[in-house]
């Protein structure tokens, strides 16, 4: 192939990969700092451990 359409590639997995660890990083964030516990929530009041 072409070493420049590889270069090209290479930069665009690369950043795919960077933005997927961004949002992941994002989202955890998010749900860590909001109140009370998700799964607490879908399950109901009534739930046992």
């Amino acid at each position: 192939m072409n070493p420049v359409i590889l270069k090209l590639l290479g930069q665009r997995i690369a950043l795919a990969l960077l933005s997927l660890l961004a949002v992941s990083v994002i989202v955890f964030s998010i749900t860590a700092v909001l109140p009370g516990d998700a799964a607490q929530e879908q399950l109901g009041q009534d739930a046992t451990p």
